[in-house]
């Protein structure tokens, strides 16, 4: 019976051990890789990006319609960035700088008016645009 209670706590003591060696190991790992969780709003243009991409009418190149979210976040912070961006993750990388320089309270509103000024800008111009239920509610 004894030997039975020490076996078990035994064997319960080296599921904890291999339990903690796995979980520290993720933590060094995350931690040197220096991986931190998107925003919700990096998140949400990200997404946005990659629908646009999967389901726009008229096919466009990663590059192409990073440099068209570019222009969207310039003409949506009114600030000029003279270096093109080449992808989706330079894109994203500019549009966190530019989440880091506003308030937090301006920032799902940044998130909102990017993404809509971008589908604005794709062809048919201006015709496009994000709606809330309100809006297409209005508009039936």
């Amino acid at each position: 019976m004894k030997k039975t209670v020490i076996k078990h706590l035994l064997t319960i003591l080296a599921i904890a051990f291999v339990f903690a060696l796995g979980s520290l190991s993720g933590f060094a790992y995350l931690s040197k890789a220096n991986l931190q969780p998107a925003s919700s709003y990096e998140s949400f243009v990200s997404e946005s990006f990659d629908l646009i991409k999967e389901n726009y009418w008229k096919k466009l190149s990663e590059k192409e319609l990073a440099q068209v979210f570019q222009n969207a976040l310039e003409t949506t912070t009114f600030s000029l960035n003279t270096k093109r961006v080449e992808n989706k993750k330079e894109f994203l990388s500019l549009f966190k700088n530019a989440l880091k320089k506003l308030p937090k309270e301006k920032r799902k509103e940044l998130a909102v008016k990017l993404v809509q000024n971008t589908i604005a800008s794709l062809e048919p111009k201006g015709k496009s645009r994000l709606l809330s239920k309100k809006q297409k509610e209005e508009l039936v």
